[in-house]
């Protein structure tokens, strides 16, 4: 009697510390929240199974969203991309939360080197640790700088402008290359690249305003 009571005491106590984790699902489509596990080796690797065919499917629809964004910079695509980028997010910080709080030390330490790393780098949340607020601004964020980076332009010469990408990149890149081959000499690469970097100054504010200010 004692041990059954015991059994559900532990229970209720794993479903209490699942519970930030699982009210995170409820944004998340039923397919994509992570299933009950028990704190043993095989659940270990069967949690992994689980996480990656899920993950296929959640990463493959935020790329598909930023790539949809940075081929046409519309205001509809990039909410699209950020709504995506925040579900991606939700994704990592419910199964990293149960990663967390259903496996011990111990059990980790028993899996495979391989899947041993697998699970702490899901336990590894990034920007989905920020609260719903910041994550929302971050990705917005995100955003906005792609749109810069794709639609800015520098202007090295009067009538001469270069896009970020990939006049500008390129530029830089034959710079260095001339440097190491020793065909252009350090202070003088060096100087250029100042020259480029003094023309173009990023100036992010405390909200969701980001700005390029680029000048010759």
């Amino acid at each position: 009697m004692g041990a059954m009571a015991s059994g559900a005491h532990s229970l209720v106590r794993m479903a209490l510390l699942l519970l930030p984790a699982l009210m995170l699902c409820e944004a998340l489509p039923a397919s994509w929240v992570p299933g009950d596990y028990a704190n043993n080796i095989s659940d270990a690797l069967r949690f992994l199974s689980d996480y990656n065919s899920t993950a296929e499917e959640v990463f493959f629809n935020s790329v598909s969203a930023s790539w949809n964004y940075n081929t046409n910079l519309t205001e509809y695509n990039s909410k699209l991309q950020v709504a995506a980028s925040l579900e991606e997010q939700a994704f990592v910080d419910a199964w990293g939360g149960v990663a967390k709080q259903v496996f011990s030390k111990d059990v980790l330490d028993s899996l495979p080197a391989k899947d041993n790393k697998l699970v702490k780098k899901i336990m590894s949340l990034g920007a989905a640790n920020l609260p719903q607020a910041e994550r929302e601004e971050y990705n917005t964020i995100l955003s906005t700088m792609d749109s810069i980076y794709s639609t800015a332009k520098v202007f090295p010469q009067p009538n001469i402008s270069w896009s970020l990408e990939p006049e500008l990149f390129n530029a830089l890149v034959r710079k260095c290359l001339l440097a190491c081959t020793g065909s252009y000499t350090w202070p003088d690469s060096v100087s250029t690249c100042d020259t480029f970097l003094e023309r173009g100054i990023v100036q992010a504010s405390a909200g969701n305003n980001l700005m390029l200010t680029l000048y010759r």
